[in-house]
């Protein structure tokens, strides 16, 4: 690091720490390759930083190039954005220039070399939409186009950024919410956005600049700033935790409490209204508590009687008296095929004596009339079933008889079996008015059956609905009562939260108050940076808490500032107070810091130069140590005089006049 005691007086107030050895975070170098790819032909812009002061300088229009343009437009901002993007931020700039840096650059790539924790990495992150970003850990810009080596996904690296950055925070999650503190969310503190102007200290990002980083709300933001400065006891975490517990309660109550209020009052109304004769000496939850209770007890009742429910008497009579009636159908029914059977079977007899059909025809249609099951003979021998007169074997004679019937005169057999076919009938007939009159009692039965069973079927249905409506009753009173409770329990607890709300917030105030040693310390920093940017021995810089809160102020100075200006001085010393903070030994502060043209916020040039000036001291307060920061700056006002020169000013200075002086080497 090149010195120049002479020009800095060597007690300027900041003393580094020795425990110190190097930013937590900083960049090395900046690439933008037109191809990824070896050669210099597929390099568009190299930039190489240091540990320390870095100046990007946009060079303001000369008195050599008479109507040419300011620094606005060089690509100062897009540096930044650049920056950024290799340290994790999703966007490399406005959703307006992404599609023209893509369209002049479609196979771009970002590159930059990263130390994180003393590690170095390389970070790959393409222009074009759809392929993915990639590292190298412990790889050199000069090598890593060589070989894969070291290779590992983005997310490795994002994640590592956490776990260096963000996880040693003395908390892990923001007070407003459980959301834990990521990088990106550091990040947008250490790098605010252009667009801000500067405006507010906790004005980070801004919509226009398209950053999508995650969101904060005021509160998170200032948590973050305590958490990095070590401004917040780990007491005061738990309590802020036991807070928002509280005021979450609080709210739930607030909005539960009117809901099942109302909801009660509209069970009540209804029921009081269906019961109008019940305990008319009741109201209110006292009414639905007793009709939880009577109609829970008459749904007990039912719900016995009901299973108690049997047959009577004449359902029995007339379950018995259907199966009687059915069971006597039934014979007849078989009767009646025997005799249908037998009669068709003396009339094949006939035909097959008179020559009309042969023995065989006879024997089929015995087969296909049986009245056996499924047409199956029994499987009884002939002998046995002539013996036992089955019809089956009427008129059948074993082998030995037939010789004896062939004598018998063929006449006599007819007339034998036509006696038996007309006595056949006449049971027929016996038999055919027996079933009309056994269906009729069948009839009769199942229809005294259906009535019987439909009266049974009525008192149980009855007692159902019975049970059913006993039971909705019940069960709405009940939940009314409990609604009732509960809102009323939420009401009176809306008064004890906001006792223990305020009782939570008077603790973090004591815990802040015992916490102002290390305010006490952060805002002298703030005083002695802020002395040395004004160059002012006489101004006094002070921070303190309002309310959760930190506020910068600035007083006694001789120096007439407007409020825009003056705010965007608090702003800045606050910013590098925080990374001298860092470096003295003190918070958690990567040590990497970027403002990037705060100059343009209206800020008296003489002032803007102390601020390099100041930085300039911090890095001669090392001596012969390496700084261990890293702060750039982006301006298109001159840097001092003395700063104009390598290693503080950044190669190139860029200059709006001619596209090869831009950032990229041409317009976009």
């Amino acid at each position: 690091m090149q010195t120049q005691p002479g020009l800095f007086p060597p007690s300027v107030g900041f003393h580094p720490a020795e425990s110190v050895k190097q930013p937590r975070l900083w960049v090395r170098e900046l690439r933008v390759y037109r191809v990824l790819a070896p050669g210099d032909e597929n390099l568009v812009r190299r930039i190489e930083l240091q540990r320390g002061l870095n100046i990007l300088w946009a060079r303001p229009r000369s008195q050599a190039r008479r109507g040419g343009v300011s620094g606005h437009g060089t690509g100062k901002t897009t540096f930044c954005r650049f920056i950024r993007h290799i340290l994790g931020e999703k966007t490399f700039g406005t959703e307006e220039q992404r599609p023209r840096l893509r369209e002049a650059f479609p196979e771009g790539w970002i590159v930059g070399e990263v130390f994180l924790a003393g590690t170095p990495w390389i970070v790959c992150r393409p222009f074009k939409i759809g392929l993915g970003s990639h590292a190298y850990r412990n790889r050199t810009l000069d090598t890593f186009l060589s070989s894969e080596e070291g290779r590992v996904d983005y997310a490795d690296y994002e994640r590592a950024l956490t776990e260096h950055l963000a996880e040693p925070l003395p908390v892990t999650t923001f007070a407003t919410s459980p959301t834990p503190i990521d990088w990106p969310h550091l990040l947008q503190w250490l790098a605010r956005d252009q667009e801000c102007r500067f405006s507010g200290l906790a004005e980070l990002r801004h919509p226009s600049s398209d950053a999508q980083s995650p969101e904060m709300f005021g509160e998170d933001r200032h948590f973050l700033f305590r958490a990095v400065l070590g401004l917040i006891d780990t007491t005061e975490q738990a309590e802020l935790e036991n807070n928002k517990t509280l005021v979450k309660k609080r709210q739930e109550a607030e909005k539960q409490a009117p809901l099942l209020a109302f909801r009660a009052k509209g069970v009540y109304e209804r029921l009081r209204t269906q019961l109008h004769d019940f305990r008319a000496d009741l109201a209110g939850a006292a009414f639905l508590e007793e009709v939880s209770r009577a109609w829970e007890a008459k749904a007990t009742a039912t719900e016995a009687e009901l299973s108690q429910l049997i047959a009577p008497e004449p359902l029995a009579a007339a379950r018995k008296l259907l199966v009687i009636t059915q069971s006597a159908l039934e014979t007849t029914e078989r009767r009646r095929r025997d005799l249908r059977f037998k009669a068709g079977f003396v009339e094949q007899k006939i035909r097959q004596l008179q020559g009309q059909q042969t023995e065989d025809e006879t024997e089929k249609w015995v087969r296909e009339n049986s009245s056996t099951e499924d047409g199956i003979m029994c499987g009884h021998t002939l002998a046995e079933a002539i013996e036992w007169e089955c019809p089956l074997a009427k008129g059948r004679l074993l082998a030995v008889e037939k010789k004896a019937v062939a004598v018998l005169a063929v006449g006599e057999e007819v007339a034998r079996l036509e006696g038996e076919k007309s006595r056949v009938r006449l049971q027929l007939e016996q038999v055919d008015q027996d079933h009309l009159s056994r269906r009729d009692a069948v009839s009769k039965a199942q229809a005294m059956l259906d009535r019987e069973t439909t009266a049974l079927d009525a008192t149980r249905s009855a007692l159902s609905r019975r049970l059913a409506q006993e039971e909705a009753i019940a069960t709405a009173a009940k939940f009314a009562h409990a609604d009732q409770s509960e809102s009323e329990t939420l009401t009176d607890s809306l008064e004890k939260l906001d006792a223990q709300i305020r009782r939570s917030q008077e603790l973090q105030a004591k815990i802040r108050e015992a916490s102002n040693s290390a305010l006490s310390a952060f805002s002298d920093t703030f005083a002695r940076v802020s002395r040395a940017v004004l160059d002012d021995p006489a101004l006094h810089g002070d921070i303190r808490f309002h309310g959760r809160r930190l506020r910068p102020s600035l007083s006694d100075s001789s120096i007439d500032l407007t409020s825009a200006a003056l705010e965007t001085l608090k702003i800045l010393c606050f910013d590098l107070s925080a990374l001298i903070y860092g470096v003295e030994g003190r918070g958690r502060h990567p040590l990497f810091l970027i403002h990037d043209g705060p100059r343009e916020a209206d800020l008296d040039a003489g002032l803007y130069r102390n601020l390099f000036t100041a930085a300039r001291a911090l890095e001669v307060a090392f001596g012969d140590r390496e700084p261990t920061f890293q702060y750039i700056v982006t301006t298109t006002e001159p840097p001092p005089v003395e700063l104009q020169t390598a290693p503080w000013l950044l190669d190139p200075v860029l200059d709006a006049s001619s596209p090869d002086e831009k950032l990229l080497g041409e317009n976009f």
